[in-house]
């Protein structure tokens, strides 16, 4: 079930153009401007968060880092047009100098998202479940946000025991918590 939403969701997402003001609108409802929060760099079809960093200049902006296959994602220090950056294995730009911190609040990217149980679907590699969950674990504040689309809205999303809920998923148009 969960491989046939990605394939359907990737390529509804692929023709989502988003405004970046109204984004910002809904996540200054969650965050404030002094607050340090991760973005992800956006793959080819991944709906382009880079877009909200205008609006995000007075907050500290982290980018994940891939560590084993197993462990957690780490996050370290972005500047945009300043940060000198590398691809990783999965060709996902990550900084190269590793100023590693804690952000209190974490963007997640997702394909679809249930926004009563705050679930997602991303590409089922579990990095981001398997950071919210050490996150969790070792008692860290950090809130984790997925970043969506109305049109990537779904009922029900299946899930297992592995698979870790968001503490809000924001859209053009809504905070869901």
């Amino acid at each position: 079930m969960k491989n046939e939403l990605r394939i359907l969701f990737k390529q509804i997402r692929k023709d989502i153009k988003i405004q970046p003001e109204l984004y910002v609108e809904q996540l200054q409802k969650i965050i404030s401007t002094d607050s340090s929060i991760s973005i992800y760099y956006p793959l080819a079809n991944e709906l382009n968060i880079l877009s909200i960093l205008p609006f995000l200049s007075k907050n500290k902006i982290l980018l994940p880092i891939l560590q084993q296959e197993t462990e957690p994602l780490l996050f370290s220090k972005f500047i945009i047009n300043q940060t000198k950056l590398q691809m990783n294995k999965f060709k996902i730009f990550e900084p190269i100098e590793q100023e590693y911190e804690i952000p209190q609040f974490c963007i997640v990217p997702l394909l679809c998202f249930d926004p009563l149980n705050k679930h997602r679907i991303g590409y089922g590699g579990g990095f981001y479940d398997r950071t919210i969950a050490h996150y969790r674990s070792q008692n860290h504040n950090t809130k984790f946000i997925g970043f969506g689309h109305e049109l990537l809205k779904v009922k029900n999303i299946p899930y297992n025991i592995n698979d870790q809920q968001l503490d809000f998923i924001i859209t053009d148009q809504y905070v869901y918590h």
